[in-house]
């Protein structure tokens, strides 16, 4: 096997049409979150962007839990971008969560009728 360099690594990280949408989901999981921050009243949860993210976390998870200990060092530093980002998203998917659940009691204080999607 030949060694690889960075470009090589991030390129085959970045590689193929799943990478884009997950990087337009995370995108649109930042604007929503963002949104949810300003937004004075609780908005309407996305459920299948959450979805989404939650299953890629989950599968990432077990991508680096199968190959964690392989010893190769070009598989070391994929494992430590894929871990890194992962941790972002995790993130990203528990603020957006928070942001929510501190919403609910002002709304239900205000006499606002809400509908939780989860």
């Amino acid at each position: 096997m030949s060694a690889m360099d960075i470009d090589d690594i991030l390129q085959e990280f970045d590689a193929g049409g799943a990478a884009q949408d997950a990087s337009k989901d995370i995108q649109n999981l930042t604007t929503a979150w963002i949104a949810e921050r300003t937004a004075p009243e609780i908005m309407p949860f996305q459920t299948a962007l959450v979805d989404r993210l939650t299953e890629r976390i989950r599968q990432q998870i077990e991508l680096v839990e199968t190959e964690t200990g392989n010893l190769d060092p070009t598989s070391n530093f994929r494992l430590i971008l894929i871990q890194t980002e992962l941790e972002r998203v995790k993130y990203l998917v528990r603020a957006y969560l928070r942001i929510r659940m501190h919403k609910v009691p002002h709304t239900c204080a205000a006499g606002r009728s809400i509908s939780i999607a989860c």
